[in-house]
């Protein structure tokens, strides 16, 4: 009977670990850490001759993103992302007055709609060369992470030779939703050059301690 009772004491003291746990706001250094493994996941499909070959591209063509450093970034950033209120104003200010005049429902459809990966997006497709057009159209990833965030988070992760990486975090449901992509540009390459990429877009940009 005592070790009946202990049993249920011990699984009810998990369940309410476990509750706790799920509540809890997933810190910085895990998100970063998250980053470092999607970004060697990036790394294995840019090298994967069977997703070539699906998507008919040529390995010569893809050239830049093929390196050898991807588990180890010489810098990553910390991207501070506006609201999506803030992001109209800035990118889309023609219609920021008809956004202020939807009710609230909607406005709320296009926080979710309009958010981190808008900027992601237009980062990528405004270097205009060929490897941000196979990044925004094939090679991304999109993964469903365990964790809490209370609002969305991008990290830029540069290398000695391989191609930016940059990963935001949303959540979605219970879980975290991070999507990465490769952002081919030779304007990543200092602190101030990235803030400088990002200030249009309402973002600010700090050195993530690695």
């Amino acid at each position: 009977m005592k070790k009946k009772f202990i049993t249920i004491a011990c699984c009810s003291l998990l369940c309410i670990l476990s509750l706790f746990l799920t509540g809890c706001t997933t810190s910085e250094n895990q998100l970063y850490k998250y980053g470092l493994q999607i970004c060697l996941d990036m790394e294995d499909m840019v090298k994967n001759e069977d997703i070539r070959n699906f998507y008919q591209l040529d390995i010569s063509d893809l050239e830049p993103l093929i390196a050898n450093d991807y588990d180890t970034p010489v810098a990553v950033y910390k991207i501070n992302t506006p609201t999506t209120e803030e992001y109209i104003k800035t990118r889309l200010l023609d219609r920021y007055e008809q956004f202020e005049q939807l009710p609230e429902y909607w406005k709320e459809h296009l926080r979710y709609s309009v958010n981190i990966i808008n900027i992601q997006l237009d980062i990528a497709m405004s270097e205009d060369n060929l490897i941000n057009f196979y990044t925004t159209n094939t090679y991304y990833l999109t993964k469903h992470l365990n964790g809490n965030i209370k609002e969305p988070q991008a990290f830029l992760y540069t290398f000695e030779t391989g191609t930016p990486i940059m990963i935001t975090f949303q959540q979605y449901n219970d879980k975290i939703l991070a999507t990465s992509m490769f952002i081919a540009s030779d304007k990543l390459n200092s602190l101030s050059n990235v803030r400088e990429v990002f200030a249009k877009y309402s973002c600010t940009v700090e050195k993530f301690e690695i």
